[in-house]
């Protein structure tokens, strides 16, 4: 329900023509929808006291910028990309596509660039991402269902996401959102059925991808109900080659662990591995 107050001269001053408050949408039907929340009018009675004169009682309208307490908003990274998130049933807010941004959350680029799958599946140079403009240029192909797929390099890296050491994923998550932790990702795999049953509920599809070198098929076998959107992104190993694009995901954590999703079950692994690895990043709202 809305949650409304009445100001009372002698606690509260109004000195702003937005408060936040929780409501049941069922309520708002009327309410108009801005790009910045659900704006209502609210008329509260305001009594005032000036030195010398008589208490005043005024009626005042004023606009209320409304939130569901239970909305996750979404994050912007330090290149301006905007990702969607939602709400798991771990009941965290997190981050549903993979981040590919070029800089740190402080805006300043890494020292080693972070990496970009070709679409590989075999050892093969990843491509080094330095800025935006290495995104702007060049295309990206794959097999999805059958289906070629020739994507631009930043339409590939918003659906799959570029990949990071662990130093460089713990810079990445912008303010108000983290990096997860081991505990985090256990948390979310018992939301939903336990880490031997929880992966096809957090894979994207049940659609099948091939690499654009060996061309073999695998069905991610994603079913999706929340929302995660895990998509088989690959990584990269120590020695800079990206591998097994279109059968798996891994994810750092802020512990310098990683969690894995492959096409071959539902299993969501835990392993420790060298933190020179580039792996997929989400993030988590604090």
């Amino acid at each position: 329900a809305v949650q409304v107050f009445t100001p009372a001269a002698s606690s509260t001053t109004l000195t702003s023509n937005q408060v936040t408050v929780k409501f049941d949408p069922a309520l708002l039907s009327d309410a108009t929808i801005t790009a910045t929340g659900i704006q209502v009018l609210i008329t509260a009675t305001v009594t005032t006291t000036s030195s010398g004169c008589a208490n005043a009682n005024y009626t005042v309208t004023f606009p209320v910028t409304i939130h569901d307490a239970d909305c996750c908003s979404s994050l912007r990274d330090a290149d301006g990309n905007v990702y969607t998130a939602q709400k798991m049933k771990d009941g965290k807010c997190w981050q549903t596509q993979n981040m590919y941004t070029t800089k740190n959350s402080s805006g300043s680029a890494w020292t080693n660039s972070a990496k970009m799958n070709q679409g590989k599946s075999l050892s093969t140079q990843a491509l080094a991402i330095n800025s935006p403009s290495d995104l702007a240029s060049g295309t990206v192909s794959y097999t999805e269902n059958g289906s070629s797929k020739n994507d631009t390099r930043l339409d590939f890296a918003g659906k799959f996401g570029l990949l990071y050491t662990w130093d460089q994923a713990k810079t990445v998550c912008p303010s108000g959102w983290h990096l997860p932790s081991s505990q985090e990702y256990d948390n979310l795999a018992t939301a939903y059925g336990g880490a031997s049953n929880c992966g096809a509920q957090l894979k994207a599809n049940n659609s099948t991808y091939a690499a654009n070198d060996d061309q073999i098929s695998h069905t991610w076998g994603g079913t999706n109900p929340g929302g995660f959107n895990a998509l088989p992104a690959g990584y990269v190993n120590t020695t800079g080659y990206t591998t097994v694009f279109a059968n798996s995901v891994a994810f750092w954590t802020s512990d310098s662990k990683n969690y894995i999703l492959s096409y071959k079950n539902a299993t969501l692994s835990s392993l420790s591995s060298d933190k020179t690895f580039g792996f997929s990043v989400r993030c988590i709202k604090n």
